[in-house]
């Protein structure tokens, strides 16, 4: 069964869907089919991932810290008679091992990221000059119990496509102190409380700056930085597009997804996409999690069936075998009316198809009637397919048939598992039922055909199948780190996969499908006002 729906798609919003064309095969979907309003897939990030990103920021925070910070800021003292000016040189030193990095959710607002009790030291070249005398020399001034304050909210755009955007930045000083040798101490005694709350307000000004520019592109490039569309293989592509607003909860971060697979194609110099399906997502529902993982993805049918329609749409489970389409000389040879009485081929098998076509050969389609269902069951995955089956032979003055039947064939998804946000399984056969046959050769009955599907199942048809989802159903990055383990688990109607993530050496030994317990300690309560 073959149709698609075609949604032009031009260079503004505007989309306009031509009339149905068939690939090949009948239409068998209903006229209408309501919007979709499930998700086909959920997506959760825990507080134990937000600790991780933290965590990694915290490097990124001490690498811009160990380099050189800038500034150069100007002042005037007493009734404006001195001239004031500090230049940074240099970070002298920090706690390094001491200051805090977390990321917290803000229920129903966003996430904020904060860095707080740092304490640092820069050195700084002053210069004080007044009408009648100019001074110079350097200060050191420390910065006690730092903190830095981001606050991010996430808009969902009318594309369904996730934007992080930076709300507020609040740099705050606890105390500071200019530090000058003891012969200068001595010139500025009286200035060095203007002195102190001049840098304090100066380096309050100059920090959320650098820290937006050298810190915030790995919260924006990392943490929730994905396409809403995602080319799996071939023509076939997903919909990762954002159904509704993203929900902060008190422990995760949530989403949910459109998730359905859908084709691209060029006609007439247009890019044309087919999003149609003649089924709606069916509700889906997160299972209970304790966020032990950071990453949490429940999937229901959808995504996975949507994938496996368009393949169907494209001929992809439908098989023409013949010498020619055989992948061996031997195999080539079992399609044939006549051989060796030492050899198996067709004619051995079934002598009256040799004495009615000699010196012929057998052509056998099987092609899909209805297209793939999937069904999640708590063990497994099951994928049912109708197919219809039509033996030729082929002869000089043209192909003659000599049988036609349906075939109804159950498969599973077995070796399920995640790497790097891509989905892999191996699609086996697990049973099939023959029926309507109608067969001009006499020995070619429903228990002799399920003889040859086995056999060619065996040859042909298991390896193909096997390699359909070698690809990978790429989904969303939501951390954009490697995975150091990931789980995929079956739930009645839905897959359940909880992945950890890892960086640098973390991921040198990685441990498969193994559960782990942490603790999440929480520094951000509010964002500083």
């Amino acid at each position: 069964m073959r149709y698609i729906f075609l949604v032009v798609v031009v260079l503004t919003k505007a989309a306009s869907i031509v009339p149905a064309q068939r690939i090949s095969g009948s239409i068998d979907r209903p006229a209408e089919v309501s919007p979709v309003v499930n998700p086909g897939f959920l997506t959760h990030i825990s507080q134990k991932g937000l600790n991780f990103v933290a965590a990694y920021a915290r490097t990124r925070v001490a690498n811009v810290l160990r380099t050189n910070v800038h500034y150069n800021f100007t002042g005037q003292l007493a009734t404006k008679s001195f001239n004031f000016s500090l230049n940074g040189l240099k970070i002298n030193r920090f706690n390094e091992n001491f200051f805090l990095s977390q990321i917290d959710i803000l229920s129903g607002l966003g996430f904020g990221w904060r860095v707080a009790d740092l304490t640092l030291t820069t050195e700084s070249s002053y210069r004080i000059s007044s009408a009648n005398s100019k001074a110079r020399g350097i200060a050191n001034i420390k910065a006690y119990r730092s903190m830095v304050d981001f606050l991010f909210s996430a808009q969902v755009g009318e594309d369904g496509r996730l934007n992080i955007v930076m709300e507020d930045c609040r740099f705050i000083i606890n105390t500071v102190t200019v530090q000058f040798s003891q012969t200068s101490a001595d010139l500025f005694v009286r200035f060095l409380p203007l002195i102190n709350r001049m840098a304090k307000d100066k380096l309050q000004q100059l920090f959320c700056p650098t820290f937006a520019a050298e810190i915030l592109p790995l919260l924006t490039d990392r943490l929730l930085h994905f396409s809403p569309t995602t080319n799996l293989f071939s023509r076939y592509f997903l919909n990762s597009a954002l159904l509704y607003s993203v929900a902060f909860r008190a422990q995760s971060i949530e989403m949910q997804h459109i998730g359905n697979s859908f084709v691209m194609l060029k006609q007439s110099g247009l890019s044309l996409n087919d999003f149609r399906l003649p089924y709606d997502a069916p509700p889906l529902i997160a299972s209970a999690t304790n966020n032990e993982h950071m990453v949490n993805i429940f999937m229901s049918n959808h995504t996975l069936a949507s994938l496996l329609f368009w393949m169907d749409q494209f001929s992809e489970f439908d098989y023409d075998l013949s010498p020619e389409t055989a992948p061996t000389k031997e195999m080539a040879e079992y399609f044939m009316t006549e051989c060796d009485k030492e050899s198996v081929c067709a004619g051995t098998l079934f002598p009256s198809l040799s004495r009615k076509f000699p010196r012929s050969h057998v052509e056998i389609k099987v092609t899909s009637i209805t297209y793939p269902r999937v069904q999640i069951k708590a063990d497994k995955i099951v994928v049912t397919m109708k197919s219809s089956v039509s033996g030729s032979v082929h002869r000089q003055r043209g192909n003659e048939s000599f049988l036609t039947a349906k075939m109804d064939g159950i498969y599973a998804i077995r070796n399920m598992k995640m790497v790097d946000y891509a989905l892999f399984g191996k699609l086996e056969l697990e049973s099939f039922i023959i029926a309507d046959v109608v067969s001009q050769i006499e020995e070619i009955n429903t228990e002799s055909m399920e003889f040859l599907v086995t056999a060619f199942n065996d040859l042909v048809v298991a390896k193909d199948m096997a390699t359909k989802l070698d690809k990978g159903i790429q989904l969303p990055k939501l951390i954009d780190f490697e995975m150091l383990n990931a789980r995929v688990t079956f739930e009645q109607d839905r897959i359940v996969v909880a992945a950890d993530l890892c960086a640098g050496n973390q991921c040198r030994n990685p441990v498969v499908a193994e559960n782990s317990d942490s603790e999440s300690v929480h520094y951000y309560d509010e964002v500083a006002t």
